[in-house]
């Protein structure tokens, strides 16, 4: 049975000396809580515990993510420090904790049960916001001046390029006593003692394959500018190298050297991946045929088992071996009949654009003459049909069909 890891978090106030002397809350995760002090009123939840940190709700105001340690204060001067995080294996996640309020305490004060108190310079505490020596305290980060070179032996002390912060005095780092990890026993010997020498069978930091016998490169690797690296010829394909340069990348059955690279090819007698039915090596079954790169099963012996019941396709049996086709045909399919493109059925017709549309009246907008009622666009006007005009329209559908 998997065990449901619980955080109990206990919360105690900035700059604690008795937690009788504070108020003391429980409150679950999700549940909310009020507490009255006088005129005062704190309506107090809980949002998130998770990982070590918890989110905690203040009236409408809701912290950044208070970890163990952290200080914490609301922007209306509510005070509380995250001391411990604790798990559990209890069936709710809950935080305990001390609080106080001292309204907006200024930067340089700390609320102190119930009152803004003067930070004190050598209290053995970092406040928020304090910079002390005593207290190894930079603007409320805790500092350490022995080594910081940053803060060498105070804040805001820089030691100089070169130099190094020991015991808080900035020293020259060769000589020092400390083998930085910048300093070499070819330049700072006193530190760093003497070179090792080449020859001990040992191949040391200074030592490469191509000054010193200690670092002798094996039999896969050649030593060039003093690293051992892979070659053409040791049979193994590295980085660099590939089936057009060496015979380290040859390529597998099947596949021939395209560009660098081993490719696939047609005619090897596989059906790669990449392949279809147009290639030898991908036929279709007997009763297959290949149409469009696919292996459509689709056979058939006349037209009249090719019918798909749309009748703006061409239903035709043919090919080796048969199958059925169902060329589309321009038109508009409309009462199961397929109407030309430019046809009128009675109140409709068939648009060049393969849609039905209903006819116009005279004097409404168009584009073609089968869009009107009397066929007729003029202007883009649909129009009335003279005598004249008949007669010319009749000679030319006679001389042009």
């Amino acid at each position: 049975m998997a065990k449901i890891t619980k955080i109990i978090v206990m919360l105690l106030l900035l700059m604690v000396t008795s937690a009788s002397a504070y108020e003391f809350l429980r409150i679950e995760e999700g549940e909310n809580k009020t507490f009255s002090q006088g005129a005062r009123t704190w309506n107090f939840s809980v949002t998130t515990i998770r990982d070590g940190y918890t989110l905690l709700k203040l009236d409408d105001f809701t912290s950044d993510k208070i970890y163990e340690d952290d200080e914490y204060r609301f922007p209306d001067g509510t005070y509380i420090i995250m001391n411990s995080v604790l798990s559990s294996t209890a069936t709710t996640d809950l935080i305990e904790f001390n609080f106080t309020w001292c309204g907006n305490c200024s930067d340089s004060q700390i609320c102190h049960i119930y009152k803004c108190t003067n930070i004190v310079c050598g209290d053995g505490e970092c406040h928020d916001s304090e910079t002390c020596k005593k207290d190894n305290c930079c603007n409320g980060n805790i500092k350490n001046f022995t080594n910081d070179f940053y803060n060498c032996d105070g804040c805001g002390n820089v030691c100089d390029s070169g130099e190094t912060c020991t015991n808080g005095d900035c020293v020259e780092k060769c000589g020092n006593g400390i083998c930085d990890s910048d300093e070499t026993c070819t330049w700072c010997e006193e530190d760093c003692g003497d070179c090792p020498l080449c020859g001990n069978d040992i191949c040391e930091w200074t030592e490469t394959c191509s000054n010193c016998s200690d670092c002798v490169c094996n039999t896969t690797t050649e030593c060039s500018n003093g690293v051992c690296t892979g070659f053409c010829g040791n049979n193994i394909c590295e980085t660099g190298e590939s089936c057009s340069n060496c015979g380290d990348c040859f390529c597998e059955e099947g596949k021939k050297c395209i560009g660098g690279k081993c490719t696939s090819f047609c005619g090897n007698n596989i059906c790669e991946d990449d392949e279809n039915c147009e290639c030898s090596d991908c036929l279709c079954e007997k009763n297959e045929a290949c149409i469009e790169k696919e292996c459509i099963s689709n056979s058939c012996n006349d037209n009249s088992e090719c019918i798909d019941n749309n009748p703006c396709t061409a239903d035709i049996c043919q090919g080796t071996p048969k199958v059925c086709t169902n060329e589309k045909t321009p038109g508009c399919i409309l009462n199961n009949e397929c109407l030309k493109h430019g046809e009128q059925r009675e109140e409709v017709y068939c648009s060049i654009q393969g849609k039905i549309g209903n006819t116009k009246n005279n004097n409404d907008e168009c584009k073609y003459n089968y869009e009107c009622q009397n066929n007729l666009c003029d202007n883009n006007k649909c129009s009335k049909l003279t005598p004249f005009r008949r007669l010319v329209l009749w000679f030319r559908k006679l001389i042009f069909g």
